[in-house]
């Protein structure tokens, strides 16, 4: 049963509902135009209760920081039931099928028994919202566990041409040590990038300071490939020995901006700042655009980057991308 069917499945038992009731009305003679009347109308009010707190109410308010919205919005939709029930019975259908109006209303008692009659709507409204809820999450835990099916999949086959190019890239480094110059620092950095990459995807959390020195062993990398001519700034602050997150997380901002911006401009050079605190992690990625780049931008990097965030950090992640004139800006919020 997908999600989007159960309130389908509520309305047609709530119309079984309805239909019981008339059928009663029948079999004990009890049949008017005032009676079936009042039985739809006392059903649709009743469904006018759970509709909106099983499919508004709840679901955007069912949270500790919101629990005063969620009172304020039952108690109006409770109030409003009073109200549409009193005016529906006590003036439509006075006018419209000739009931007897009530000459005194006991307006506590009045109050009363309609907050009574409709409090089990707002209790099957609830339960709805927690079946819609478990039927979701249900749903996020397969998608994910299929994912990391896929992910274990593609890493064992993929194990051995990285692992043998790991083992070459070390003996390439002891012939290249005695020789002066940068190739032997050169192999070092990329046996260790290679070495992190084989290693933390297996992890599912790592320890900030060690993404933070692949970081920065990777755009040493690069300064080698394209020394004199590749500038960044690196900027990181707070505390990032207690911090853990998924490895490799913060990468594709990096890719994104080494393949698709200006790396070579003293004025403008890629910006990269980390900051923590106790509850958050900020990370942000300005770089100036590459207009004479031949490589298609298809933003495939980040939208993998956003479909994982949403599967690890769901509502606890804000991922801003901004393409403006000729500075892209991509900045990411977690919270820790």
């Amino acid at each position: 049963m997908k999600r989007s069917q159960l309130p389908l499945i509520f309305v047609l038992v709530w119309f079984g509902s309805t239909l019981y009731l008339l059928v009663g009305a029948i079999v004990f003679n009890r049949v008017s135009l005032q009676s079936i009347s009042l039985i739809v109308s006392s059903q649709v009010l009743q469904m006018g209760v759970i509709l909106p707190c099983a499919l508004f109410i709840f679901p955007r308010y069912w949270k500790r920081s919101t629990w005063f919205q969620l009172v304020g919005s039952l108690s109006s939709l409770l109030v409003g039931f009073v109200l549409t029930r009193y005016v529906v019975e006590e003036i439509l259908f006075v006018h419209w099928l000739g009931l007897a109006k009530q000459e005194r209303i006991d307006l506590f008692f009045f109050i009363y028994e309609n907050m009574y009659y409709s409090f089990p709507g707002v209790f099957i409204g609830f339960i709805i919202y927690l079946l819609t809820k478990s039927y979701t999450t249900e749903a996020q835990n397969q998608a994910l566990a299929q994912e990391l099916r896929q992910a274990e999949l593609s890493l064992l086959k993929s194990q051995l041409n990285p692992h043998f190019l790991y083992n070459t890239l070390n003996y390439l480094y002891a012939m290249a040590l005695p020789m002066p110059g940068p190739l032997a620092p050169a192999i070092l950095k990329l046996s260790k990038t290679l070495q992190y990459t084989l290693t933390q995807n297996r992890s599912r959390l790592v320890a900030l300071s060690e993404e933070i020195q692949f970081i920065q062993d990777y755009l040493n990398l690069y300064q080698l490939r394209f020394s004199p001519s590749f500038y960044y700034q690196l900027q990181i602050d707070g505390p990032v020995e207690s911090v853990e997150l998924p490895p490799l997380l913060l990468l594709p901002f990096i890719e994104n901006a080494l393949k698709h911006g200006v790396t070579s401009d003293p004025t403008c050079p890629i910006s990269i700042e980390l900051s923590t605190n106790d509850s958050q992690l900020i990370f942000r990625v300005t770089n100036r655009i590459n207009r004479q780049s031949r490589i298609p931008s298809t933003s495939i990097g980040l939208k993998n980057l956003e479909r994982r965030l949403t599967l690890l950090y769901p509502d606890r992640y804000t991922l801003t991308i901004q393409n403006q004139a000729d500075i892209f800006d991509a900045s990411l919020i977690l919270s820790l």
